[in-house]
C-alpha cells in the first residue's frame, strides 16, 4: 500500500530541488544568471535549475527571512499579533497569507489516481487529494526537521478503508500512530478502527489489543498486529489526544507538550520508523502536530524558530498541511509554551 511522497515525478522540478537542498544562505542569491541563454552558464545547467533560483529569489523578496532566535520568540510574536493599519490584518495573517502563495498546490495532472473513479470512494474529503502514488491510499509522506520522510500524514479510515491502513502500517513497519480526532465529532461520526478488547481482523490482518492506559487528555494503546500465515506480530503504539477540535487548537497547551513527549518515547522504543498521524482530513491538526514536532526538534538543536519555512516544507508533502491561521498561530504559541517551561533561556541553551 504505497504513500505518496517518495515518488520522484509528483511534483515539479522546482518542488524537487527545493526538497533535497541544504538550507539556503543569502549568499545563494547572488547566483548570476543571464536571460535567456542558460547554456553559457556552469552554476545553472538547467532549466529545473533555473526554475528553482528563480523562484528562490521571489520567495526571499516576498517572505524575507523568517527565522527567529529563540530568545526573540516573544518579541517576534507580538509584533505578528500587531494588526497593520494600513492591511487592516494582524502580521500572522499577512505571513500565513504570503505561506498560501508560496506553498506547493496539488494540481489534476499529479494526483489522477485519487481522483479516479476506483478510487474516489477512499477519500473521505474530495478536496484533500495527496499526490500520485502506487497502490492507493490517502496518505503522504512529509519530512521533519532531522529526518526526510519522518511523517505520513493521513485522513481517518473509512469503514471499508480501515484494511487498506493497516496494510499501510504493516508496509512501512510504523511504530507509532498519533491519532487527533474523536470517533465522535459534532454530526461527524469515524469508525474505529482498533479492538476496544481482544482482537478484530481486517481482511486477512489480526489486530490484538495489548494494553490501554489513559493520562489526562491521552490515550495510549499497544496494538499488536498479526498476518495469516506469517510467523510473528507487529507491534505499535496507538496514542491519541481526545480534546483537539477540528480546524482549531487545543485549550491545553500542556497536553500536546506531554502527546511530543509520548511519540518521541515510542519512536525511541521503535526504532524511529515513519510516524503515522490521523485526523479527520489528514492535513489540519495533523499537519499542525507534525509542524510543532519538527519546530521542537529544531529548537532543541539550534535555538532557531521558523515556522513558516517547517510548514511550507509540510506542504510539499502534504499540500494544505495547518490548514487555518488559528492552526498555524499555535504553531508559534507550542514553542513559546516549550520555552516557558524551562526557568530561563539560559538553562533552555544548555539542554
Amino acid at each position: 500500500m504505497p504513500v505518496t511522497g517518495k515518488r520522484g515525478n509528483r511534483k515539479s522540478g522546482k518542488d524537487r530541488l527545493i526538497r533535497n537542498a541544504p538550507f539556503l544562505e543569502m549568499s545563494f542569491f547572488t547566483t548570476t544568471v543571464t536571460l535567456p541563454n542558460l547554456g553559457n552558464h556552469d552554476t545553472v545547467q538547467t532549466r529545473d535549475q533555473y526554475a528553482f533560483v528563480h523562484f528562490a529569489v521571489l520567495e526571499a523578496l516576498t517572505c524575507g527571512n523568517t527565522e527567529i532566535e529563540a530568545g526573540n520568540l516573544q518579541i517576534a510574536m507580538r509584533k505578528r499579533a500587531a494588526v497593520k493599519p494600513t492591511q487592516n490584518l494582524s502580521g500572522y495573517a499577512l505571513e500565513y497569507q504570503r505561506l498560501l502563495a508560496v506553498s506547493s498546490q496539488i494540481e489534476d495532472e499529479n494526483s489522477k489516481v485519487g481522483r479516479a473513479d476506483y478510487n474516489i470512494k477512499k477519500n473521505r474529503y474530495p478536496s484533500v487529494i495527496p499526490f500520485d502514488g502506487g497502490d492507493y491510499i490517502n496518505a503522504s509522506f512529509a519530512d521533519a526537521f532531522r529526518k526526510r520522510n519522518a511523517f505520513i500524514l493521513t485522513q481517518a479510515p473509512l469503514g471499508h478503508t480501515m484494511a487498506e491502513f493497516w496494510h499501510m502500517i504493516c508496509q512501512y513497519k510504523i511504530g507509532t500512530i498519533v491519532m487527533l480526532n474523536n470517533l465522535q465529532e459534532d454530526t461527524l461520526t469515524y469508525p474505529q478502527y482498533w479492538p476496544s478488547e481482544g482482537s478484530e481482523t481486517y481482511d486477512h490482518l489480526n489486530v490484538r489489543l495489548m494494553s490501554r492506559e489513559k493520562q489526562g487528555k491521552l490515550i495510549s494503546r499497544k496494538l499488536a498486529i498479526g498476518q495469516k500465515g506469517v510467523e510473528g506480530e507487529h507491534e505499535v503504539v496507538h496514542i491519541q489526544h481526545i480534546e483537539w477540535p477540528d480546524k482549531c487548537a487545543p485549550v491545553n497547551h500542556q497536553s500536546v507538550l506531554d502527546l511530543v513527549s509520548w511519540v518521541q518515547l515510542s519512536q525511541q522504543q521503535c526504532g524511529d520508523k515513519a510516524i503515522a498521524v490521523q485526523c479527520s482530513n489528514g492535513v489540519g491538526r495533523s499537519g499542525t502536530f507534525c509542524a510543532i514536532y519538527s519546530l521542537l526538534e529544531r529548537i532543541k538543536a539550534e535555538q532557531v524558530v521558523d515556522v513558516f519555512q517547517t510548514v511550507k516544507v509540510l506542504r510539499l508533502g502534504r499540500p494544505g498541511a495547518v490548514e487555518t491561521l488559528t492552526q498555524y498561530i499555535y504553531c508559534y504559541q507550542m514553542v513559546q509554551r516549550y520555552l516557558d517551561s524551562f526557568s530561563d533561556y539560559a538553562n533552555f541553551s544548555e539542554v
